[in-house]
């Protein structure tokens, strides 16, 4: 029984690990810059299986997670590309429909990663911290959030970040003080859609195993959630809301035993269930658990008086 709760908590800390990284993310593109992206999924998948392949291929984990990495922003920008002056809303409707072609694409075509029969994937690699896999990959998995963390953190609380807030509150506002505001939705989108190929890659490793239903638009209305319910615009929001909806969402299968039906019952459940915590925050918690810190500046000398 301790062993089962012992390797239990290993995989939800693991997967709270991921769903961070893969919530931050997003909640780069739209907490901070506000973009709409319905598509998020995508390069989590793109990454995922990048370091699948690659792994099935031999190289080394390290490697791999770069590789990902950089196919993954490389695709966000190159969508964007496209997309960058539409509305927010165009945005949204472009970067669903890329995700499902993306899916489509890796479900019909065999010669890729055999289709809907989908691939193994090797450890990432040798246990070498405790010689437990599971344990040591969580562990890698908890400090790639911490490194994504303080990036995150800085690159909002930086001067482009601000600019990125700009763009988020009126994108008309930065064009007028000379800022080419496409070329940071670029940006934007390329960092983030990185990062969430990093949470695939974490993904990819802790399965074991892809096939393309492991990339439905789900996957992207979970992290939605996250953010909404942690707070958009906040990183550790992002984390928050990670960490609950996760426990939640993995927690709730346990009710099999309890309830008539089965598990195609407890998962309807889970679903009114999440949509009803998202409403409750919406209504009551607009700005989620932990709101966004405005900053504020503190004049030492009421601006009057400096202007005598």
């Amino acid at each position: 029984m301790t062993e089962m709760l012992a390797g239990y908590f290993v995989y939800i800390i693991t997967a709270i690990a991921y769903y961070s990284i893969f919530a931050m993310a997003l909640n780069l593109e739209y907490g901070v810059t506000g973009l709409i992206n319905f598509g998020h999924v995508a390069f989590f998948g793109v990454g995922a299986y990048t370091a699948g392949l690659l792994t099935r291929a031999g190289v080394s984990f390290p490697l791999s997670l770069l590789a990902a990495m950089a196919i993954a922003g490389i695709l966000g920008i190159l969508i964007a590309i496209p997309t960058r002056k539409l509305n927010v809303h165009y945005w949204a409707i472009v970067t669903l429909g890329v995700a499902e072609v993306i899916r489509l694409i890796l479900l019909s075509e065999e010669w890729i990663a055999k289709g809907p029969f989908g691939i193994t994937i090797p450890q990432a690699f040798e246990g070498f911290i405790t010689g437990n896999y599971p344990f040591d990959f969580m562990i890698v998995s908890v400090i790639l959030v911490a490194i994504t963390y303080v990036i995150m953190d800085r690159l909002v609380n930086s001067t482009h970040g601000s600019i990125l807030k700009t763009i988020r509150e009126d994108d008309d506002l930065p064009k007028a003080f000379g800022y080419t505001t496409s070329r940071y939705k670029l940006s934007s989108m390329g960092i983030g859609s990185a990062f969430a190929g990093m949470a695939g890659v974490l993904f990819a490793h802790h399965m074991q195993y892809l096939d393309p239903s492991s990339l439905l638009p789900f996957l992207t209305f979970l992290a939605w959630i996250m953010i909404i319910v942690g707070g958009k615009g906040n990183m550790l929001g992002a984390i928050v809301g990670a960490v609950i909806m996760t426990i939640f969402y993995n927690s709730t299968r346990f009710l099999t035993r309890f309830l008539p039906g089965g598990y195609s019952v407890v998962a309807s459940l889970r679903m009114i269930t999440i949509g009803a915590l998202f409403l409750l925050v919406l209504l009551f918690k607009e700005e989620g658990l932990i709101p966004e810190q405005k900053r504020k500046i503190k004049l030492t000398q009421p601006v009057e008086s400096k202007a005598k």
